[in-house]
């Protein structure tokens, strides 16, 4: 299944449009501790009307916010998650801490607050070389930026990924300019 990743950089998006010429869609809900994306309720109510399969990410600062706190704000905006949409987040900043255990503690906050979902944790090849063991034992899938061949990249400490990002310059009808093209296994 091919789909994109969006957040309030693609604008207003023709919802008819995008729903044929994609399977699904992930859209940016907040960032950081106390930031909703401008076009978050938006997206995510066109998303449902034209029921296209979508799921909500959180762009995370843990260089300047807590791993609980930014977890709460994400939850707090999923206040009305539906049935079969799915979560995750967005790790992709430079941070001096130790990001395994932030990345844990914001998923474990998440998936506690929705009863056990399982977000999945978006990162590009630079992080693979890290010992994620501790998320990938606690059951968090892999979003992995790879803008090779669709099923190609390093994974890691992860068996395989669940989903893939291979293009931050795909075209898709509905769509103004480029987005990000996912591939989801």
């Amino acid at each position: 299944m091919v789909g994109s990743d969006i957040s309030q950089f693609q604008g207003n998006i023709d919802w008819d449009t995008y729903k044929n010429n994609s399977n699904f869609v992930i859209i940016r809900s907040t960032y950081g501790n106390g930031y909703y994306d401008s076009w978050f309720a938006h997206n995510r109510d066109e998303a449902r009307r034209v029921g296209l399969p979508r799921g909500y990410y959180h762009f995370c600062y843990p260089q300047y916010n807590s791993a609980t706190d930014e977890a709460k704000w994400f939850c707090k905006a999923l206040y009305d998650l539906q049935e079969g949409e799915s979560l995750y987040l967005d790790y992709e900043v430079s941070y001096t801490g130790d990001a395994v255990a932030w990345c844990k503690e914001f998923l474990d906050y998440v998936s506690s607050n929705f009863n056990g979902i399982k977000p999945l944790i978006y990162l590009n090849q630079s992080y693979m070389n890290l010992d994620w063991s501790p998320v990938v034992n606690a059951g968090y899938g892999l979003w992995l930026a790879s803008y090779q061949a669709d099923g190609v990249g390093n994974t890691g400490k992860w068996s395989f990924m669940a989903m893939q990002q291979t293009s931050s310059s795909q075209q898709v009808p509905g769509i103004v300019g480029n987005v990000d093209r996912d591939v989801f296994f």
